[in-house]
Order: C-alpha cells, then sequence, then structure tokens
C-alpha cells in the first residue's frame, strides 16, 4: 500500500520570490522574499491609477490626476499631513467608486501610505 501525501497548496503574495522549492515528505525550502520600499510601489501604483482612470473614466480624469499629484506631493513632504492625505484619498475613492479595479488601486495605496504617516 502506498502513502498518499495530500498537496494544500502554498499561495504567496506580494513582492518577488525566489529560492529552492521543496516538495514530498519532510521536504524543506529556504524563501528569500524581496520587496521594493513602500514608497516606490505607492509611485507605481499612483501611475497605473492615473494611467487606468483616463481609459476607464475619462470624465475624471483631470480630477483624479490632479488629486495623483497632490498626493505625490503630500507624501514626499518631510512630514507629511495625516488630515490631507485622509481628504485626497477619499475625494479618490469618491471619483473611482463605481470602477472596482481603480477603487482597489486606491485602497492598496491606503494600506501602503497608512503607516508612513502615523
Amino acid at each position: 500500500m502506498t502513502d498518499r501525501i495530500e498537496n494544500s497548496g502554498v499561495y504567496i503574495a506580494g513582492g518577488s520570490v525566489s529560492g529552492p522549492v521543496a516538495a514530498g515528505r519532510n521536504a524543506q525550502a529556504t524563501q528569500n522574499i524581496t520587496q521594493a520600499p513602500a514608497g516606490v510601489r505607492i509611485e507605481v501604483l499612483l501611475g497605473e491609477l492615473e494611467t487606468a482612470a483616463r481609459t476607464l473614466l475619462p470624465a475624471r480624469a483631470d480630477d483624479v490626476s490632479e488629486d495623483v499629484d497632490r498626493l505625490r506631493d503630500e507624501v514626499k513632504r518631510r512630514r507629511p499631513s495625516a488630515d490631507s492625505i485622509r481628504l485626497i484619498l477619499g475625494r479618490l475613492s469618491g471619483a473611482v467608486a463605481g470602477t472596482a479595479t481603480l477603487l482597489a488601486k486606491v485602497d492598496q495605496i491606503k494600506d501602503l501610505i497608512g503607516p508612513l504617516v502615523h
């Protein structure tokens, strides 16, 4: 009789994963997980949000772009204002509320910015 090995699956989110992968009974592997700094990821998401807004919400694209610029400026300040950031993110959420893809990007930006202003 053969022992049955059940694969419960692996889920990896965020960043890049490199390193050996092991499978089988008593297998062990070491993973090195790297991720870009939050500021870089925020900038990438802001760029994606701006680009997608031009395509998906052309009537609001200018407003989204202006708020993205304001957010970029605020985040780069030596002491970013949490209140200003909350207001800008609130406006962005309202502007893209009808588009799940864009709203998800705003939510990702909120998650990344939160620790920077506390």
